[in-house]
């Protein structure tokens, strides 16, 4: 009995599954397919319920991406056109892509992710992977927390992408992330390493245009950079932490 309860609730929750709009879309729903009909499920009641719920909302967001192209111009020609664009020239991915973040910039609400981190169940966050390896979602997560210099997710977001080896990219994206202290003290940590193997004025002078940039969009940053130098600059082979603070405290009071 217990056993046909259980198998009764694994159909359930497949079917579930099936009953959410487009899944016949998502990229795993052939393995599923296969767990449901091994749990002794229809065949046929999954395909039903997979038709029945069949939206196809990214074909209708291509085609309203492919209207407002046509109507604006909004976007370029390129490469990877579908049969649908390419006459009109342009780069339906590209397009979606653009308009996509312009959404999300308008209406991103940090607020929403609150419960998240209370609940402690950074599962539900699993999609930022997905983020994080594109390069344009990547440039959305900076955008984002230059304008929400206090939201945890793009926190949290941003700590993924440095131990991802981004940590470059981070760094060139300058002073707009200085807010969120975590990412700042380990970017500002990364070129304090390398300043005893600079080995030319030019590589020391990069470094010192990397920190100014980075440590002076707030008086904390700055104040905590300044500390860090010179507590540096103590050590018997600091003398080019001394003129990194040196240089600091000149262009802050500039």
């Amino acid at each position: 009995m217990a056993a046909d309860d259980t198998q009764s609730q694994q159909l359930s929750a497949l079917e579930s599954i099936f009953r959410q709009p487009d899944a016949v879309m998502e990229p795993n729903i052939f393995d599923t397919l296969c767990q449901y009909v091994a749990a002794h499920g229809q065949p046929r009641t999954a395909i039903e319920l997979l038709c029945e719920n069949y939206v196809g909302y990214p074909q209708m967001g291509t085609l309203v991406c492919d209207w407002l192209a046509a109507t604006e111009g909004y976007v370029q020609s390129g490469e990877g056109q579908t049969a649908g664009t390419a006459a009109a020239g342009v780069d339906t991915e590209l397009t979606a892509s653009h308009f996509l973040r312009d959404v999300v910039k308008e209406d991103f609400d940090p607020d929403r992710f609150i419960s998240v981190f209370e609940a402690r169940n950074s599962s539900q966050l699993a999609w930022l992977d997905d983020l994080k390896a594109d390069a344009a979602g990547r440039q959305l997560i900076y955008q984002l927390s230059a304008t929400h210099r206090s939201c945890l997710v793009l926190n949290f977001a941003i700590q993924k992408i440095l131990r991802a080896g981004f940590e470059d990219e981070v760094a060139s994206v300058g002073s707009s992330l200085a807010g969120y202290f975590g990412v700042f003290h380990r970017l500002m940590a990364s070129r304090l390493k390398q300043v005893p193997t600079a080995r030319s004025m030019e590589r020391l002078q990069a470094i010192a245009s990397e920190l100014q940039d980075s440590c002076c969009g707030a008086e904390h940053s700055c104040a905590h950079a300044l500390q860090l130098l010179h507590l540096l600059g103590r050590h018997k082979h600091g003398a080019n932490f001394r003129r990194l603070a040196q240089q600091l405290e000149q262009y802050a009071a500039a």
